[in-house]
């Protein structure tokens, strides 16, 4: 039988393997391995601590870009599952998921930050 890395386990090998090499590139933004590495790491380490417990849901409601990439490598960093809430659908949808899904979190951006109203739960700018 193989023996299969995680996904975690993939990337910190190419991490270190190749720190500046283009890992994202999305527009005119593109970052290093060693980039995308480094705030994948701080937000998972801001995560736990919202969190306080590694088995919990984290929502995500960004555009898909740069930081959705590292918003869902630091979810998984943590230890954590993600619930995707897409930006395009309607506002009362996402307000339906958000109640049926209750994560302790939702990452937002600024275009998507106003979009994410609920109660009991703390939302997370990757702007600010």
């Amino acid at each position: 039988m193989e023996n299969f890395d995680t996904i975690i386990a993939q990337f910190n090998k190419i991490a270190k393997s190749f720190p500046s090499v283009i890992a994202i590139k999305h527009g005119n933004l593109q970052l290093t391995y060693h980039e995308v590495d480094t705030q994948s790491n701080l937000l998972a380490y801001k995560l736990l601590g919202i969190a306080k417990n590694e088995q919990t849901y984290v929502g995500v409601c960004v555009e898909r870009n740069c930081k959705a990439v590292i918003a869902l490598l630091a979810i998984l960093k943590a230890g954590m599952a993600y619930i995707p809430f897409d930006p395009s659908f309607p506002s009362a949808r996402i307000a339906y998921m958000l109640e049926q899904s209750r994560p302790v979190v939702v990452l937002t951006d600024n275009t998507t930050h106003d979009l994410v109203v609920l109660n009991g739960c703390s939302k997370l700018n990757l702007d600010t």
